[in-house]
């Protein structure tokens, strides 16, 4: 989901499975670093699951931060099945 404001910034959030919620919890300092500062934070719904909220920010941020969550994501379930071999 997206959301825009007038001010040129936007907000995203990003469904996070249940069994990767903690490898992404790790790499939100990271990611918030590496997408030049972009706020982000993980919330837990009751009806909804994880959920990565990313902005307000510029669109540029999140986009950037919205692929390195992707490849944290990627790696998180790379590692969950290679624990399970």
């Amino acid at each position: 989901m997206l959301g825009l404001s007038v001010t040129g910034t936007a907000s995203k959030e990003i469904a996070i499975p249940n069994e990767h919620a903690q490898a992404v919890m790790n790499s939100l300092s990271r990611i918030r670093t590496q997408s030049g500062g972009c706020p982000m934070d993980l919330k837990s719904y009751p009806t909804m699951g994880w959920r990565a909220i990313l902005g307000p920010a510029s669109n540029e941020q999140l986009m950037v931060a919205e692929q390195l969550l992707t490849a944290a994501l990627a790696e998180a379930m790379v590692v969950g099945i290679q624990r399970s071999v």
